[in-house]
């Protein structure tokens, strides 16, 4: 939020010019623009009404109910069809619409007029012939063209919460706009009372009387199916049909349950034959015969006697013969009795079986053709129900058009014009307010979104953040291998120059200031605040919370005024207040020429380093600066020949300690390492490398490059500095963001 507060009061100008400059094209436009003028009329449609129709034999009494909201909405619809637009304009002469043509003016005002709608009229014109080339528009001649034109200019709305709809209709001719208005009354009062719906009632008749034979027919197809068939009732004759099924299906189980126990009793019969007497294995089915059971009466009686003549006359006797022959013959009798009649009771049942099969099968057929001719009933009964029911609507269709009709004819005398086509003398469009309005807002929308895209693509540097964010792009650069952030530390100095940015009011239109009091180093030092200064030591003497004072280090900035010798001076400060250092400032930007040296005594830089051997300490001739405590010494840079150059280039670690004896810390005050090769040396050589940046004039791509030169020539960038900061929004604004 705070980025965004400062980009718009950053750009706050350039927001305004933007704004202003749209506001007034807008303005133009609008004056300039051909006005509109707005003819007007008013008509009355009906309140909707209820009818009822008679009973008639084939509908019951109908209700019609039309709401006044409906019948509104209907005449709207029929106003608005291109049918009426279309006569309209063919009975009006082509000569109305043309343009006027006006005398020519001689006024600035006249012919930028002219030349805009010349402009206009051409653009819409190639605009419209690239939209059907690229098939995105279809093809329209001129008159369609029109037509739309004028639908597009022919307003109907309807009155709130009354009967009355109102028309208007726009043109840049008042009169041309009442004579199209009142002729578009004209027709549509007429086609009104020429369209008679009464046309589709006979229509209905003729459906009507065709669906009525057609349901005689039905009916009399209907009549002689079930004749024929003798279909009366079809559920009743359906589950007689199922329950003698169900019956035959008891007798069959029933039957084959018996012949099953049959078979099952003479194959036992048969197998204990061979082992035991017949009459003992007799089958109990078998012993109720009567002749069986007097066979058995038989038998008994011969086995007494065969037991009492045993017991008197022996075995031998020749009664005994006889008895036990007479036995032998009634045994077989016995088995062969019933043999015969399990035979034959198997055999009955067998037959019966097949017959009540056959009988089944016959009920199954029934039901099968009776359903088949159930399905053909339905069908036909279905068609009759169908005509039936379309007789009906159709019916009811032919009362409803008919009383349609019959209120058509009605509303059409009820239609009334209240009030006629009026002659405007008043523009209704454009709207000079609502175009104000609308070109100051986009004008201020259109400068947000240019500033923001602005800020968005651009390189320069403006914060501490932007400086901070440079120096840490890439994972090579801004983060190391255990994932710790790697930048440089970063600083900022406010701008001395403009304080706050000059106010919104004075940033609008930039006027030239007297001399600028702080132009000097000496004076931004003494103007700089207290806390200004500790937070620029702490961020490069307090890493990870460790005191740390370099023995040498190097100030260069990105480009020409930047205020790299300023900021020497303010680090020299902060040494010399918080920690009670000896300050050396050597100055590196040499000159080209004798006439500027201004040197006391004689003695520079330069000279230093072409003297050998390298003199003393104490022989090295400084000026002073800052108090008079003799704290911060200040050593120029002096003139640059060939000799002192290679004296440069020769430079070591070991040399410089040698300069630096008798100082803490010695502070070279050099040119941009971009461009110079004196201060790349210098800046392998020394301890920290502190790169100096200005707000709203550095890069993004100048700070890369630096940063990549530096890492081949083996420089060390401790942090950087984001000088000239401008402040844009107060103080209480950046807390409360903060």
């Amino acid at each position: 939020m705070r980025n965004i507060i400062e980009l718009i009061s950053r750009r706050f100008p350039t927001i305004v010019w933007i704004t202003l400059v749209v506001f007034l094209v807008i303005a133009a436009a609008t004056y300039l623009a051909t006005p509109m003028y707005t003819s007007e009329a008013r008509i009355t449609v009906p309140i909707g009404q209820e009818s009822t129709l008679p009973t008639t034999a084939l509908t019951a009494p109908l209700y019609v109910y039309i709401t006044r909201a409906e019948q509104i909405q209907t005449q709207i619809e029929v106003l608005q069809s291109r049918n009426l637009i279309e006569k309209t304009i063919d009975e009006l002469p082509e000569a109305l619409f043309e343009p006027e043509e006006k005398a020519e003016s001689d006024g600035v005002l006249a012919s930028l007029r002219k030349r805009l709608g010349e402009v206009t009229r051409g653009a819409r014109a190639e605009v419209r012939k690239f939209l059907e080339k690229a098939k995105i528009s279809p093809r329209m001649s001129e008159r369609e063209q029109f037509i739309l034109s004028c639908a597009s200019r022919l307003d109907i709305k309807r009155r709130r919460e009354t009967d009355v709809i109102g028309l208007s209709f726009k043109d840049r001719s008042p009169y041309v706009a009442q004579i199209f208005l009142n002729k578009f009354l004209e027709v549509y009062v007429r086609e009104k009372s020429t369209n008679d719906s009464s046309v589709t009632v006979p229509f209905f008749a003729e459906q009507e009387q065709k669906l009525r034979d057609d349901l005689v027919e039905a009916r009399r197809a209907l009549n002689d199916f079930r004749q024929e068939w003798g279909i009366l009732d079809l559920p009743s004759q359906r589950e007689a049909l199922l329950s003698e099924d169900g019956r035959i299906l008891s007798e069959i189980n029933q039957a084959q349950a018996e012949l099953v126990q049959i078979e099952v009793s003479l194959a036992s019969f048969q197998e204990a034959v061979g082992h035991e007497a017949p009459e003992s294995v007799l089958p109990a089915r078998v012993r109720e015969d009567l002749g069986i059971a007097e066979t058995l009466r038989n038998l008994a009686t011969l086995r007494a006697r065969e037991s009492r003549l045993w017991s008197e006359v022996g075995e031998n006797h020749p009664d005994m013969t006889n008895i036990q022959s007479e036995v032998t013959r009634l045994r077989a009798h016995i088995l062969t009795e019933g043999q015969n009649m399990l035979n034959s009771r198997a055999h009955t049942l067998k037959s019966l079986l097949n017959e009540l099969k056959s009988q089944r099968d016959n009920i199954h057929n029934q039901i099968l053709t009776l359903e088949s001719k159930s399905r053909e009933m339905l069908t036909l009964e279905t068609e009759v129900t169908v005509l039936e029911t379309a007789l009906g609507q159709y019916a009811e269709r032919r009362e409803t058009t008919r009383m349609s009709a019959a209120i058509e004819a009605q509303q059409i005398n009820a239609i009334n014009i209240v009030e006629p086509p009026n002659l405007a003398y008043k523009p209704s469009s454009p709207v000079v307010v609502v175009n104000l309005v609308l070109g100051l807002m986009f004008g201020a929308v259109l400068a947000l979104a240019y500033v923001f895209t602005r800020n968005r693509f651009s390189t320069t540097i403006y914060t501490p953040e932007d400086l901070h964010e440079a120096f840490s792009y890439g994972q090579s650069r801004g983060e190391s291998a255990d994932g710790k952030d790697n930048s440089p530390p970063i600083t900022q100095l406010p701008d001395l120059l403009y304080p706050r940015a000059q106010g919104y009011i004075r940033r609008l239109v930039p006027i030239p200031r007297r001399r600028n009091p702080f132009a000097k180093p000496d004076a931004v030092v003494r103007k700089m605040p207290e806390n200004a200064l500790t937070m620029m030591g702490r961020k490069f003497f307090y890493s990870n919370n460790q005191r740390h004072i370099p023995s040498s280090l190097m100030l260069s900035g990105t480009g020409d005024k930047v205020g790299s010798s300023t900021c020497a001076k303010l680090l020299a400060e902060h040494l010399r207040k918080t920690y009670a250092c000896r300050i050396l400032i050597v100055e590196t930007t040499f000159r080209r020429s004798k006439d500027r040296n201004t040197v006391v005594n004689g003695r520079d830089f330069a000279t230093w380093l072409r003297g050998v051997p390298f003199p003393e300490p104490e022989e090295v001739t400084v000026t002073k600066d800052g108090d008079d405590d003799g704290m911060i010494d200040v050593l120029p840079a002096g003139v640059l020949d060939d000799w002192a150059q290679a004296a440069v280039f020769g430079l070591t670690r070991e040399k410089l300690d040698v300069l630096r004896n008798g100082y803490d810390v010695l502070i070279f005050d050099a040119e941009p390492v971009i461009r110079s090769s004196i201060a790349l040396h210098m800046a392998a050589l020394v301890d920290d490398v502190i790169l100096v940046a200005r707000s709203e004039v550095t890069r993004r791509e100048v700070l890369h490059s630096i940063q990549d030169t530096l890492d081949q020539t083996g420089g060390k960038l401790t942090g950087a500095i984001c000088n000239f900061r401008r402040f844009y929004i107060p103080n209480w604004v950046y807390r409360l963001l903060r």
